[in-house]
């Protein structure tokens, strides 16, 4: 008799091996394999599966960068305050100028890959916007816009940013005027938990080396 082929016929012993893991050895694999007409053990490994993929980092270095991806959804400045503070964020009165500016533009669905220079890479001399801006160009990375500078505080916690090595993280995009007619980027701040507010720019001004600075990288087309 002919050895009868798998439809799966390219699967390796190690992806079997491995599934038969993820159900939680040879026994939960065969319970099953069972005809039983309510399989209710197997069905439990599904939030084991997806509380360890929730739980997983949701940014990664790459040459000395962290990168991560945020995504719009519609909200627009005044929404973000009222979602922001909802969630126990506190807003400076100038953040919320800036949100609130007709610079501020909503998107639906845009795709935002992040990459965050590490401050500490430039010399306290070299540590001012326009020498970071020109090493961002470098690195063919553009400027952010402020919707995803909302979408960033929301998905980071400050401890999470400490994990990442800021102190702050100061967000890369167009400087927007606020009411006293001075350019600003908004920004957080390590002295003030979960907080978003105003920084001056310019590209004279200095900066701590405990900053990521948070641009935006087209997507590979």
């Amino acid at each position: 008799m002919e050895k009868e082929d798998s439809k799966y016929g390219n699967v390796t012993l190690a992806e079997i091996e491995k599934v038969i893991d993820k159900l939680g050895g040879l026994e939960k694999f065969r319970e099953f394999l069972r005809d039983d007409p309510v399989v209710s053990k197997p069905v439990s490994i599904v939030p084991t599966i997806l509380e360890s993929v929730t739980t997983e980092k949701q940014w990664y270095e790459k040459n000395g960068m962290i990168r991560f991806t945020v995504i719009s959804d519609g909200t627009t400045g005044e929404q973000w305050i009222a979602r922001l503070e909802s969630k126990g964020f506190k807003l400076s009165k100038w953040a919320k100028e800036l949100l609130l500016s007709e610079d501020f533009k909503a998107t639906t669905g845009t795709i935002y890959d992040i990459a965050v220079i590490n401050g500490g890479s430039f010399t306290d001399k070299d540590r001012v916007s326009g020498t970071i801006v020109r090493e961002a160009m470098g690195h063919k990375f553009i400027k952010l816009s402020p919707e995803a500078a909302c979408l960033i505080r929301e998905k980071f916690s400050d401890e999470e940013m400490e994990k990442m090595g800021f102190n702050w993280m100061v967000f890369m995009h167009k400087p927007i005027m606020d009411s006293a007619g001075d350019p600003n980027l908004l920004g957080t701040f390590h002295s003030e938990k979960n907080y978003l507010g105003a920084l001056p720019a310019g590209n004279g001004m200095g900066w701590n080396k405990g900053i990521g600075f948070v641009f935006e990288y087209p997507r590979a087309a």
